[in-house]
């Protein structure tokens, strides 16, 4: 009788979780499946943002005001990001880690340049100088974006401009496009270096079209109200599922600011009690996107918004993607003074998951925050890349002490467990290896 009711326990519980895997399933096939190209755009709620909450699963350790972090004489490190290919893994060429980062003269004026490093365990790093030849660049500043390698050695940097090419931006006149510069890699037992990148080779891909994404001059007609607009850090990559090139990048909701109303769709559920004030309507930040419409991704078109954050925050800055188990986590970086009213978070990177592209995506634990900086430092570092490793890149902001910043931080390694993920362990200043050993990368493809 017990053998007999053992095996209808064992039964019974086998048909429950049939049913509840069939159910996940069922809910899975039940949502709205979208193409990239479809005019729809998921929201990241208030409802969500007020769950934000530093613990130890999600705070950055202090970072010591002594210690080695990777640095050189000449420039400041600023935001940073690897060599990737089209699938978003890091490149190794010919035994070489390379690294490209904003950097900023320490003497002279403070325009910040794109700059590269090369070495060849991924952490001891030497400065290679400018990517760009002097007076190459289509701005008298270069703001962050992505480096591709397709083939053997054929390099695209998508970078941001700022102002109007080849003037330095008058006061605060720091209207964004997005551009890009061909070139090639070289490499030998000495080191790295670039050829191209000549002024005929960058060309403007993409500026604000006024109706998805906001222009600069109708961010001025909303001053003092209107918050500093985005239309930057483009990040490159292929759709595993489509096999199309597409472009990520941080921008802001357009049309008239004044005019821009909060929905329901933006609050979310929110707890009794909470106000949402008016000027929360002025907080537009959103993650755009574009689809290249040419094999050689010199030219891109404008699609709507994958994720917005109105009343939420102005800035979800250097957003990018990691594919993993079939699923698409979407990344960026917050600053604390970007939320909106009645709302706070950490400087840190957030996260999102979804199963394709375009889609509803679902916060990461809950709330979005993956990694923040802790209360007592909150500005000592920032615009965290993670890789398809794991591993999470920064560079140190504001240092303890009388410690200089301008160097890259601590490398973090982090755990990814479906929605949820945690803090593991900090490990060397500035490590940040490859995870491909491939030797050709692929190609974008003619789109169909």
């Amino acid at each position: 009788m017990k053998e007999r009711l053992g095996k209808l326990a064992l039964c019974t519980s086998i048909i429950a979780s049939c049913f509840a895997i069939t159910s996940v399933h069922a809910e899975e096939l039940n949502k709205p499946q979208y193409s990239p190209e479809d005019n729809f755009t998921d929201n990241w709620t208030r409802e969500e943002a007020l769950r934000i909450q530093l613990d130890p699963s999600n705070t950055i350790p202090l970072i010591p005001p002594n210690g080695e972090p990777v640095t050189n004489e000449k420039a400041k490190i600023g935001d940073a990001w690897p060599l990737t290919n089209l699938n978003g893994e890091v490149v190794k060429y010919k035994g070489w880690n390379i690294l490209f980062s904003l950097t900023n003269a320490k003497e002279g004026p403070n325009w910040a340049k794109i700059g590269y490093y090369y070495s060849r365990d991924g952490k001891s790093w030497k400065y290679g100088g400018n990517v760009f030849p002097e007076g190459a660049s289509l701005s008298v500043q270069e703001w962050s974006g992505s480096t591709l390698i397709e083939g053997n050695n054929e390099i695209s940097v998508f970078y941001t401009t700022t102002g109007e090419t080849d003037k330095e931006p008058q006061g605060y006149e720091w209207n964004q496009r997005i551009a890009s510069a061909k070139g090639r890699i070289q490499a030998d037992e000495n080191g790295v270096r670039f050829t191209g990148f000549e002024r005929k080779d960058h060309k403007i891909l993409l500026e604000p079209d006024g109706k998805m994404y906001q222009t600069w001059e109708q961010y001025k007609s909303a001053q003092p109200k209107s918050q500093f607009p985005g239309f930057r850090d483009p990040w490159v990559f292929k759709d595993p599922k489509d096999g199309k090139t597409y472009m990520l990048f941080h921008g802001s909701k357009g049309g008239n600011p004044h005019e821009n109303n909060l929905t329901q769709e933006n609050i979310g559920n929110v707890p009794e009690g909470h106000e949402v004030p008016e000027d929360s309507k002025y907080f537009v930040g959103n993650i755009g996107l574009a689809v290249a419409t040419d094999k050689d991704l010199k030219n891109w078109k404008l699609l709507p918004p994958l994720l917005s954050a109105h009343g939420v925050s102005q800035e979800l800055e250097r957003p990018h993607l990691v594919f993993k188990d079939n699923k698409y986590y979407l990344f960026i970086d917050e600053h604390k003074h970007k939320f909106a009213p009645g709302l706070k978070g950490p400087d840190g990177l957030y996260g999102f998951v979804g199963s394709s592209l375009r889609g509803d995506y679902q916060p990461l634990n809950g709330s979005s925050l993956v990694l923040g900086n802790p209360e007592e430092a909150n500005y000592q570092s920032f615009a965290w890349n993670i890789t398809p490793n794991n591993l999470v890149q920064s560079f140190i902001m504001d240092r303890q002490g009388d410690a200089p910043g301008g160097n890259l931080a601590p490398t973090l390694k982090t755990e990814i467990n479906g929605t949820q993920t945690r803090f593991v362990e900090q490990l060397d200043y500035g490590y940040v290896p490859e995870t491909t050993d491939q030797k050709i990368h692929p190609k974008a493809s003619n789109p169909k």
